[in-house]
């Protein structure tokens, strides 16, 4: 039943947008033909002026008579142009094949809409209000796709990164196995593009970091083999950036006892298997082991066990 809500609104909102294009497109064709249609009236005026110019510079000149042409309003309301912002945090337009077209705001209204408020329903006032956002404003480019939630089309389900997210109705954010309790300043971080500084907390910036480490969404292609997806983005110089902002060398390490940890195998099954249980504990949470798995898969990727 929830992914078919999820169908339903996501089809909403891309009829929505494709009903807003579609207007545009016909005010300009209006535009277009007024304009010829008054060009008979509009030339022998302008051409009136300019002689009267020429017989007597001295005779006051009425300003030249602009006629506008008329442009006929649709009563059908127009979702406002989104305002442009960087690349990285614009929403996707996902033209899909074989989607429903409805045929006209009134109908999307009396079917989706109200879909969309039965699963709204089941969440909290926080997850409610920035789902709602996230499909339905005028301003889509103030929502973060790249390293925030975004709708997965091919699945109908709410992602970040590699992995589904869900909400319940007390604000309890889930990410498979892992749970956290949502607050403002972490809504802010996982939708928006450009986060309000006065809901942010330390805290808060420390979770959304577990969860971009969790789900990989910090990566090019949510692939942590790859580099972090930087960006001119605002998100990405302000959060993204600082929270992962690697050490700056110092010197020369102090000596120590500490052992080395060095990796010992004789059969490479064994490192497979070593690598599937730090797979599996870091996606259960556990961020200690990314060095040594990075360290495992090169050494696979030198035998030819894995490209």
């Amino acid at each position: 039943m929830e992914k078919h809500l999820k169908e339903e609104i996501i089809k909403a909102s891309d009829s929505i947008r494709k009903k807003f294009r579609s207007l545009k497109k016909d005010e300009s064709l209006e535009l277009e033909t007024n304009e010829k249609r008054l060009a008979p009236l509009v030339s022998p005026l302008k051409t009136l002026i300019d002689l009267t110019q020429q017989k007597d510079h001295e005779v006051k000149v009425e300003p030249k008579i602009k006629v506008e042409p008329r442009i006929v309003v649709s009563k059908t309301p127009r979702k406002r142009k989104p305002k442009e912002f960087e690349a990285d945090s614009l929403e996707e337009d996902n033209e899909t094949s074989g989607e429903e077209i409805y045929e006209s705001l009134d109908e999307i209204s009396d079917t989706s809409l109200q879909k969309w408020n039965d699963y709204a329903s089941t969440l909290g006032p926080q997850s409610k209000s920035y789902l709602n956002g996230k499909l339905f404003s005028a301003q889509p480019g103030h929502y973060d796709s790249k390293f925030g939630v975004r709708m997965d089309t091919k699945s109908n389900n709410w992602k970040i990164g590699t992995k589904p997210i869900e909400f319940d109705k007390t604000d309890t954010i889930h990410i498979g196995n892992y749970m956290v309790q949502g607050t403002p300043g972490l809504f802010e971080l996982l939708f928006k593009s450009i986060p309000d500084n006065n809901k942010v907390r330390e805290n808060d910036k420390e979770v959304y970091k577990q969860i971009l480490e969790l789900t990989n969404a910090h990566f090019q292609e949510y692939n942590p083999l790859k580099k972090i997806a930087s960006s001119n983005s605002y998100k990405y110089k302000k959060i993204i950036s600082p929270l992962f902002k690697e050490p700056k060398g110092s010197g020369l390490l102090p000596v120590n006892d500490n052992k080395i940890d060095y990796i010992r195998w004789n059969d490479p099954n064994e490192l497979v298997s070593r690598l599937e249980l730090l797979i599996a504990s870091r996606e259960a949470g556990n961020t200690a082991h990314l060095a040594e798995i990075a360290s495992i898969e090169e050494e696979l990727r030198e035998e030819n066990i894995i490209q």
